[in-house]
């Protein structure tokens, strides 16, 4: 029951290795092919490492040396705590019962 659609992955597991193998193999011999496309593969890494190193500096990316700031912040909306789910019994001593019983404070308004 599972054999052939096991047998179906490998295929074309194996087929899409040979492509990538042979992709990358008629790169290689483009790049190799003469003094001109060695410098065309030179120029294309010189301009992907600055690119990067700009992209680090004007901070759109973050890096271990320079990470990115976050901007936007959060605030809090209330300064309540979470309502408990039910009321402190009475016999509690007063400063336990205090913060169950704290008034919300409203938001400034902007």
């Amino acid at each position: 029951m599972i054999e052939w659609p096991w047998n179906l992955f490998l295929y074309l597991w194996e087929k899409g290795f040979t492509l990538l193998t042979d992709l990358y193999g008629l790169t290689l011999r483009f790049f190799l092919w003469n003094f001109a496309t060695q410098i065309l593969a030179v120029v294309i890494a010189v301009v992907a490492l600055v690119g990067g190193i700009y992209l680090v500096m004007i901070r759109a990316v973050g890096f271990e040396f320079f990470p990115k700031k976050m901007t936007a912040k959060l605030a809090s909306v209330s300064k309540c705590r979470p309502a408990p789910t039910c009321s402190p019994p009475t016999r509690w001593p007063a400063r336990l019962r205090a913060p169950f019983s704290m008034k919300c404070q409203k938001p400034p308004q902007f």
